[in-house]
């Protein structure tokens, strides 16, 4: 279930002003269900809404007292849901008999730590060399970028917005113009994970202003989120093919040999070089884990 409110502004004039131009705001309220199959209480998700479409008409009402407008909005819901699950990735292979030709090509899997909200106030003076300002009739933003980067414990999220004024100069004359406006904003993040990566979105909520004698003041509220994740890279075996003229030398002349191993080795490799299987060595030397707890001898059954 998803909820939230369309801002709707709309720039008008009004016969009986004599075509001034004016701005109203308005906020619909929405909710809606959403299916999404596979999503469960466990998942961690993360919706963005995006507006794809807008129609606004004049009307009257029966009467014809009244004038109302008509607002129909189209909502885009991007639902992304994430869930940790284990899964299994070959990164090596032997034979007992042959030699192998193995293909490797390197994966890299992101892990979704965790997603953050912030929210910033930007503030910035717009300056005007050649005109003045009477009155701003409208002010709002129309392109905004931004991005993030995980460093020393904390979140950087660096971006731009423009803001595009429409106003009067002290002639009574419209005038429009537009201003890049850059922002810096740190979010303090002590999660734990290796190679921590950043994904960061953005909107404006609001812009208020301020009319100065050489231009305006703007506060802008911006909205920042970011997806944290964890980005793992791997080299994974693609294709395996035996290579049946080159076959597996094993000693034959003994049942078991005798490897003295350090604690932490490994017994795939031990059972690699051997030419024998790791379950094989687990049953000889009564052992549960994959590697060696205690440095010591082994028997290896061949």
């Amino acid at each position: 279930m998803i909820k939230g409110e369309v801002y709707i502004k709309i720039l008008y004039s009004s016969c009986d002003d004599d075509c001034v131009l004016e701005a109203m705001e308005y906020a619909i309220p929405f909710s809606q269900m959403l299916d999404c199959d596979g999503v469960t209480d466990d998942c961690m998700y993360n919706i963005k809404l995006s507006i794809v479409g807008m129609e606004a008409q004049i009307k009257n009402d029966y009467s014809g007292d009244q004038t109302y407008f008509d607002v129909q909005v189209k909502v885009f819901a991007n639902a992304a849901a994430y869930k940790s699950s284990d899964i299994t990735i070959v990164t090596d292979a032997y034979s007992k008999q042959y030699e192998l030709n193995i293909s490797y090509k390197q994966k890299s899997i992101d892990n979704v730590i965790a997603f953050t909200d912030d929210a910033d106030t930007l503030k910035s003076s717009l300056m005007l060399d050649d005109a003045s300002i009477s009155k701003v009739i409208d002010i709002w933003n129309e392109m905004s970028t931004v991005s993030a980067e995980f460093e020393n414990n904390q979140i950087n999220y660096k971006g731009k917005i423009n803001a595009c004024v429409l106003a009067l100069n002290a002639e009574n004359k419209p005038i429009y113009f537009e201003r890049m406006i850059d922002f810096v904003f740190t979010h303090p993040y002590s999660g734990k994970g290796e190679n921590i990566k950043c994904s960061a979105s953005m909107y404006v909520a609001g812009i208020s202003y301020r009319i100065t004698n050489g231009g305006i003041d703007v506060k802008a509220d911006l909205k920042l989120s970011a997806t944290v994740y964890s980005q793992c890279s791997f080299k994974v075996i693609t294709d395996v093919t035996a290579d049946e003229t080159k076959p597996r030398s094993q000693d034959k002349s003994a049942a078991l040999s005798i490897y003295y191993a350090d604690a932490g080795e490994s017994l795939w490799n031990i059972a690699r070089e051997y030419c024998t299987s790791v379950n094989a060595i687990k049953l000889e030397n009564d052992l549960a884990g994959e590697f060696v707890e205690n440095r010591g001898m082994l028997l290896i059954p061949m």
